[in-house]
């Protein structure tokens, strides 16, 4: 009998009903968490953490070992990405481990230089370190903002907000102060600071509403956004009043309009009667997803028509028709 190609393997696994009991399949299973194949390690051990299955930790971080020391084995680290994560996944506790996998590095040619294909291996390993009952793991996460791979950085950040909260806002924190050049990954500190620390984030986070990096204005304004709280919309309304121009005036009242609370409906409605026609514009743009609110549409109808700019009246139909 022909002996079955990997891939033939990979299907099998696919088409095997693990949620009964399932011998052969176990079989099938113990054997592919065991191969020397990437790809079929990775099934298995996607499979692993689907069904919840720990029996087979063992011999998949024994092919983790095998892959970080064959690199050339798990070309674009599909292997060792899907074990890192399948043991997270299953709140496996293995400090040593995840600190080999947040240090792994694997560079591959490509066409004018090479790429590291392990940035997310490193990134699961921080999420790992963050089951960790040892506080001082919290250092190796810390390595990972300062990564050269600003999707490494990001995944710091992620892991963080893992972390206890006040410990997780301090570490935070200390990220926007130190900045970073992808404006992206301070965008997620906001975020990440609202989500775990609301109450003593705000002001932090609306101190960078003037900011005079234009995006980190943006991400500081829908950061705030998503906090349903009156406060939350007072910081925003009040840095509009006090005469934000341009782009931070369209990121404010994009903000404000997420917001979707009815007193941030009103106070742009308010706004929309005594606003220029750059305001106006703006935030006929950022209400439209009222569009299909029949009460709120006819208001802002008549607003539009008392406003009597045909340019605001066409914008008006582009996005709420």
């Amino acid at each position: 009998m022909a002996r079955l190609t990997p891939d033939q393997k990979i299907e099998q696994l696919d088409n095997l009903d693990f949620n009964s009991e399932n011998v052969y399949g176990h079989e099938l299973l113990a054997k592919a968490s065991k191969a020397k194949h990437n790809r079929l390690v990775a099934k298995a051990a996607k499979i692993c953490g689907q069904y919840y299955f720990d029996q087979y930790l063992k011999p998949l971080k024994a092919a983790f070992s095998y892959f970080e020391e064959k690199p050339d084995k798990d070309k674009g680290c599909f292997a060792k990405k899907a074990i890192v994560q399948t043991l997270f996944e299953l709140d496996h506790l293995d400090d040593d481990f995840y600190i080999r996998a947040i240090q792994c590095r694997q560079h591959e040619p490509v066409w004018g230089g090479s790429v590291d294909t392990a940035v997310e291996v490193r990134c699961w390993g921080a999420l790992g370190l963050t089951l960790s009952p040892n506080s001082r793991m919290v250092f190796q996460i810390l390595n990972l903002l300062h990564d050269a791979e600003p999707q490494a950085r990001l995944g710091a950040v992620k892991a963080m907000s893992c972390l206890a909260s006040a410990q997780a806002e301090l570490l935070l924190r200390e990220k926007v102060l130190d900045g970073d050049e992808d404006a992206y990954i301070i965008g997620e500190c906001f975020y990440q600071l609202i989500t775990v620390e609301p109450d003593y984030s705000l002001e932090f986070v609306a101190g960078y509403l003037q900011h005079d990096n234009e995006e980190w204005v943006e991400y500081a304004a829908l950061a705030i956004a998503q906090c349903p709280s009156e406060y939350a919309l007072r910081l925003l309304q009040q840095t509009l009043d006090q005469g934000a121009l341009g782009q931070q005036q369209k990121h404010l009242i994009k903000a404000i309009a997420l917001h979707r609370s009815k007193a941030a409906l009103d106070y742009l409605l308010l706004q929309l009667e005594q606003a220029g026609l750059q305001q106006a514009t703006t935030i006929v743009m950022a209400l439209n997803h009222y569009r299909n609110n029949n009460e709120i549409r006819e208001a802002m109808v008549e607003k539009v028509k008392l406003y009597n700019k045909p340019q605001l009246e066409k914008t008006f139909h582009e996005y709420w028709d």
